[in-house]
């Protein structure tokens, strides 16, 4: 189901975690769970038509959830926060692009580090399942991209995950110190 606007994304979100019970946020340096190709709840942010069906027919088939919204929920961060997903993809075409972007993608590391993120971007030369990109993302695809691809990235983007919230564990034990 595609959602023009975020006032009706909110309303859909409140009617989706209605039906759902949804578990505390993990804390900061679990381990990573097991995840078996899809994801219970996946917040999607700005996604284009085509790569939108992929992740339709991937998650849904898990038995999974998508809340779509458009690129100015960045901004707010407030309807991806409250959905208590288990994953973020956002599309960084329609977010403006890395520019535009990386402001309100750090914030978000910041505040939910606990959150993995995928980017999506047509401008990757390829995929990247590494570490490389931890301050704004998890997990980055390339679009277009297969299943196989999307069913690692969502499992690499747990792994990588801990790294991140272990490396914000350990920056802020840093500063404690100093102080």
């Amino acid at each position: 189901m595609r959602l023009e606007t975020t006032q009706f994304a909110v309303q859909h979100l409140r009617n989706l975690l209605e039906r759902l019970t949804v578990p505390g946020r993990k804390a900061l340096a679990t381990p990573p769970r097991q995840v078996q190709g899809a994801t219970d709840i996946m917040v999607v942010v700005g996604l284009k038509e085509a790569s939108l069906h992929k992740i339709q027919d991937f998650v849904q088939d898990e038995g999974g959830e998508i809340l779509v919204l458009d690129s100015t929920a960045l901004s707010t961060f407030y309807p991806i926060a409250r959905a208590n997903p288990d994953h973020v993809i956002i599309d960084l075409e329609a977010a403006g692009g890395i520019t535009s972007a990386y402001p309100a993608l750090r914030a978000f590391r910041d505040r939910h580090p606990d959150i993995p993120v995928i980017l999506l971007s047509d401008e990757f030369s390829t995929d990247d399942f590494g570490t490389d990109r931890l301050a704004l993302c998890d997990v980055s695809l390339r679009i277009p991209f297969s299943f196989a691809s999307f069913g690692f990235a969502l499992r690499e983007a747990e792994v990588n995950n801990t790294v991140w919230q272990q490396r914000q564990i350990e920056l802020s034990q840093i500063k404690c110190h100093k102080t």
